[in-house]
């Protein structure tokens, strides 16, 4: 998992068509592994053996994926490629993940590196947003082919071959190790969760002052992606921890307020970033999403899907309809339904629900409602802010913090 939050699409094991990144790479290693070594031991030794809680979700997903394919617009080859694709890296790695979250020993070595990746995506992160530039995504330019087969992986071109850093009312918006600034908030976003809960729940892994400067530092990362996805993220996610009284409660109200006022004295485009969310000429004029161009959006995908509502038009449909008269102005189809509808229509959807639902259903048995429900309230709205995010990092962050409290009842956990 780790693999997604250091790697960006741009690193790749072969770049000639067939391309393959090196994430793709790593995630089908681990899956015929697991098919060819630990599926023919009797015994499954280390293993999970509880029932995966994705499967209903997996085979809806899957026709989905099959009957669009079918009655796709685009190549069958196309869309079997994007299949396979999806689910290798997204389900495929999710099982092999969720099996060998077993024993103590298994979430410890998750947490243990996801508190090294973090300090290491947010601090190049805060160095990128700082000195603007990012040394890692220079390394990467200057070591890999960009051609028409490497359009769309990676988007940060270095200051020092006339690049410019992506601006945004003044301010960096930090890539990290990312090939896009609102991939690198979100998944600050995902681990803040991770080390929320810990502490929270006093799960003594660490100590608290690793514990705080890690949650420090992932909600200055998700701030210099300068987003307002992974902004909303954190808003909505903190009703997962405290309820309304709760923050209103003198001990975290104080330091709110005195963490706005520096924000606001020595970081104002921040905020006025996130205003933009209710200024919608403030958006257009410094180029961010506008009410109006994503009521465009909305009626450009809609009428996408209305060429096929039930099965859509295909994996890549939407790459191919937005050729075709006013359709470019669908942009990045910044939604998931707007991803979602034109190219898997209605089954699609009803398979994307599904996940969800499941997801909620399989964490309600073991986590307080707040923990789960508002984690994945504050993930579908950045979603639908932004399209799909990397469901690999996400699910597992939330699959590990329900296997920390299904070990706390058989166990104290001990300290790290």
């Amino acid at each position: 998992m780790m693999a997604r939050l250091l790697l960006n699409n741009q690193i790749a094991v072969k770049y000639n068509s067939p391309g393959m990144s090196a994430v793709i790479a790593v995630d089908m290693t681990l899956i015929l592994i697991y098919f060819f070594r630990y599926r023919t031991q009797k015994g499954k030794i280390g293993l999970r053996q509880t029932k995966f809680p994705l499967t209903g979700a997996f085979w809806v997903t899957f026709i989905s994926f099959i009957l669009s394919s079918i009655f796709a617009i685009v190549p069958l080859s196309n869309g079997l490629v994007a299949t396979l694709k999806y689910f290798v890296s997204n389900f495929g790695i999710i099982f092999i993940f969720f099996k060998c979250l077993n024993t103590e020993d298994d979430v410890y070595l998750y947490i243990r590196t996801a508190f090294c990746v973090a300090i290491i995506i947010t601090c190049l992160g805060l160095f990128e947003a700082i000195l603007k530039d990012n040394p890692w995504l220079d390394f990467v330019y200057f070591n890999s082919p960009h051609d028409e087969s490497t359009i769309g992986r990676l988007f940060y071109i270095p200051p020092s071959v006339g690049g410019s850093l992506e601006m945004r009312l003044g301010m960096v918006r930090a890539y990290s190790t990312f090939g896009i600034h609102i991939a690198f908030g979100t998944a600050c976003v995902f681990l803040l969760y991770l080390f929320m809960t810990i502490s929270k729940y006093k799960f003594n892994l660490f100590a608290n002052y690793k514990l705080n400067a890690v949650i420090i530092l992932l909600i200055a990362g998700a701030l210099a992606s300068n987003s307002k996805t992974p902004i909303i993220g954190i808003l909505i996610m903190i009703l997962a921890f405290y309820n309304i009284n709760q923050i209103f409660h003198p001990k975290i109200i104080l330091p709110l307020i005195t963490v706005f006022v520096i924000v606001y004295i020595y970081f104002p485009h921040i905020i006025e970033n996130f205003m933009t969310l209710f200024d919608s000429e403030k958006a257009e004029e410094v180029g961010g999403s506008t009410v109006e161009g994503r009521q465009t959006q909305f009626r450009i995908a809609l009428d996408m899907f209305s060429m096929n509502p039930l099965f859509g038009n295909g994996m890549g449909a939407i790459s191919i309809l937005r050729k075709i008269g006013n359709n470019d102005l669908i942009l990045g189809a910044e939604s998931s339904f707007m991803q979602i509808l034109p190219e898997r229509g209605l089954l699609g959807i009803i398979g994307y629900i599904v996940t969800y639902i499941m997801l909620f259903s399989y964490g309600k048995r073991f986590l307080p409602f707040s923990l789960c429900f508002f984690f994945l309230l504050s993930l579908a709205i950045m979603e639908f802010a932004t399209g799909i995010l990397n469901m690999a990092i996400w699910v597992s962050a939330y699959f590990c913090v329900i296997r920390l409290f299904q070990l706390r009842k058989a166990f104290k956990i001990s300290t790290i």
